[in-house]
């Protein structure tokens, strides 16, 4: 039988009579997914590859020729090689003909491996980048990648003063700034902790890290508020997903060594912390120092006063430079330490990468007194 072609026109709409509104219960009613919860790399992650995240990493940007050198810590004894609790792997001087790397502040690890170490990093003007450590025992080998602005349209300069940054396991960076406080992951905002507009415009949130056990953002400034004595460490209430972003936070008093500015933190896997230190007098130039602060501390009520436990104690008598990064990658039976400086584009500074082994025993064996 031949069909007519208006036969063909009203068989058409009648189907379309049926089909939409079959979609639409189907849209509506079908039960969404749930946002899955972060999966921030912890330390114990920290020896696999971090395969999502270098996949999906923006690639835009451009690739910066490092020329590596040798630098000695302790020019008085050059083969010092125990500095504290602390055990030397390598120093090493970092230096480009780009003018417009420099001020490198924070580090966050991307993928390790026994042949490449990937970080990511930032620097004080506002860009972002990831370095690569190839064969990692040796640190001789480096390299610079997808170095470009993080800056979104519309931002002033002003807004570039990025201090830390987390690589988060969907794709985008924690960044943290100070001048203008504010905690972005990509182009999304993050709710800042109370009275932060009372911070140093200079001395804002300078670390920051995922705790491996409750998956929360821990944050610590690095300058107390006008008026106080300790420099205030939050805690946020909720582990950090992927869809929050009105974080409320427990806030805690740091007790920093006297003279002595936080710089960076980062997680064990145990859920305890390190803390990287620094202080500069005209006088006596820059010294840091390298703390651990045991889970009980991070667990005691809203408020409390947190300690820490002294690892190393670069000195100022060593040639030792403006450490502003700091991150660890778990081993069997050690951690290794890497540390990063900021040469605050001054030639008479420099950018140091320097490995450190710390062996778990030694952290079994010290406590804080109650």
């Amino acid at each position: 039988m031949t069909i007519k072609p208006i036969s063909r026109i009203r068989i058409f709409f009648r189907s379309l009579l049926l089909i939409i509104p079959l979609s639409l219960a189907g849209y509506f009613l079908w039960p969404a997914a749930p946002l899955e919860p972060l999966k921030p790399v912890t330390s114990q992650e920290k020896t696999t590859n971090n395969a999502a995240y270098v996949q999906s990493v923006n690639q835009s940007g451009k690739d910066i020729a490092v020329s590596v050198s040798p630098w000695v810590l302790n020019p008085d004894n050059p083969e010092q090689a125990q500095f504290g609790s602390l055990s030397l792997n390598w120093a090493k001087r970092l230096e480009t003909t780009d003018p417009e790397f420099g001020g490198v502040s924070g580090l966050s690890l991307i993928e390790a491996t026994n042949q490449i170490v990937s970080f990511r990093s930032i620097t004080d003007t506002g860009y972002v980048f990831s370095l690569h450590v190839s064969e990692p025992r040796q640190g001789d080998m480096m390299s610079i990648s997808h170095f470009r602005p993080v800056l979104n349209r519309g931002e002033e300069k002003g807004d570039s003063d990025s201090e830390a940054v987390i690589v988060m396991p969907f794709g985008f960076d924690l960044i943290t700034y100070e001048r203008n406080h504010r905690i972005m992951v990509g182009d999304i905002r993050l709710k800042n902790p109370p009275r932060i507009d009372l911070l140093p415009l200079n001395g804002g949130i300078e670390s920051a890290d995922i705790s491996p056990l409750t998956k929360r953002l821990t944050l610590l400034a690095e300058d107390p508020r006008e008026g106080e004595e300790y420099i205030p460490l939050w805690i946020s209430r909720m582990p950090l997903d992927e869809g929050r972003v009105d974080l409320t936070y427990d806030e805690y008093k740091y007790n920093s060594p006297e003279g002595y500015k936080p710089t960076d933190i980062t997680f064990l896997p145990d859920g305890s912390m390190l803390i990287l230190h620094r202080r500069w007098t005209p006088l006596e130039g820059t010294s840091a120092k390298i703390t651990h602060v045991p889970v009980t501390q991070l667990q005691k009520p809203e408020g409390s006063l947190i300690q820490s436990i002294l690892l190393a104690d670069l000195s100022k008598e060593m040639a030792v430079d403006n450490f502003e990064g700091l991150e660890v990658i778990e081993g069997e039976g050690f951690y290794t330490l890497f540390i990063i400086s900021d040469d605050n584009f001054r030639d008479a500074q420099e950018t140091l990468l320097l490995s450190f082994r710390l062996d778990k025993a030694i952290l079994e064996n010290i406590k804080i007194d109650p």
